[in-house]
């Protein structure tokens, strides 16, 4: 049971760090540039999510 709630604290921590790298690190001026910033934003936040809801997931 307390991998689960380990993985869901980890996942909200995950998401919440690469929301504030992309806030932080977005490019107004050069929009080609935050092509790779949003895929690994995307990746990130699949992993996430993934983590969270595993650990959200009920028994049974």
């Amino acid at each position: 049971m307390k991998g689960r709630i380990a993985s869901v604290i980890i996942g909200v921590i995950i998401v919440i760090v690469e929301i504030v790298i992309l806030v932080n690190n977005i490019d107004y001026n050069h929009p080609e540039h935050n092509s790779i910033l949003i895929i690994q934003f995307m990746i990130f936040m699949g992993i996430g999510s993934a983590l969270i809801s595993y650990g959200a997931r009920r028994r049974g």
